[in-house]
């Protein structure tokens, strides 16, 4: 599942999927990465009782995080400089 849905991801820009608003998955959020990824190894047709999804981050890393150095200021307001891997506006 961890193989699947990063391979998911890969092909849709580093995005997860979003569940559907109403949500149609009795069974939450793994039923419906399930049935997205499914196809990702070689998985087809419904559903079956004996699938059983597991889900852990599907990669580990060391992400540098900027602070300006201001006291009582929190990252997540402003964006970091160029150079670090992530930002907080998801561009």
């Amino acid at each position: 599942m961890n193989l699947a849905i990063r391979l998911y991801a890969d092909v849709w820009a580093d995005s997860l999927p979003v569940l559907p608003d109403p949500n149609p998955y009795p069974n939450g959020v793994g039923a419906y990465y399930k049935q997205l990824v499914k196809g990702y190894v070689g998985l087809s047709g419904p559903a079956s009782p004996n699938e059983k999804p597991e889900f852990v981050d599907g990669h580990a890393g060391f992400t540098r995080i900027y602070w300006d150095g201001v006291a009582g200021s929190e990252p997540r307001n402003y964006e970091p400089p160029a150079g670090y891997e992530y930002n907080w506006d998801g561009e």
